[in-house]
């Protein structure tokens, strides 16, 4: 369970398929400079890391405590389990150029 007072929302339920989570910034967040500070915090790797202008954020693999304190900084609007599309490696989410 998150420690701080107003953690940001978790959405989705866990599905063994996917062990990614869905990392999204509020606006205004420098996407790619928050991402490297909070890999750096955390000691985790981003997956991918999206820029587009519908998602701002990142994906990666992290343990449960780590997503707990990720809920808790003000850069993130809120997390999710990655487990939407099929389960082939398609539904990923990608900055709008494909990568």
């Amino acid at each position: 369970m998150p420690s701080c007072a107003c953690p940001a929302p978790l959405y989705g339920k866990f599905d063994s398929w996917f062990e990614d989570f869905i990392v999204v910034f509020r606006d205004g967040v420098n996407v790619t400079r928050e991402t490297a500070r909070l890999e750096q915090v955390y000691n985790f790797r981003a997956t991918t890391v999206m820029s587009s202008t519908q998602i701002r954020g990142f994906s990666a693999v992290f343990d449960d405590e780590v997503r707990d304190r990720l809920r808790c900084e003000p850069s993130v609007d809120h997390v999710s389990y990655e487990a939407s599309g099929p389960r082939c490696g398609f539904g990923r989410h990608y900055d709008d150029d494909g990568t």
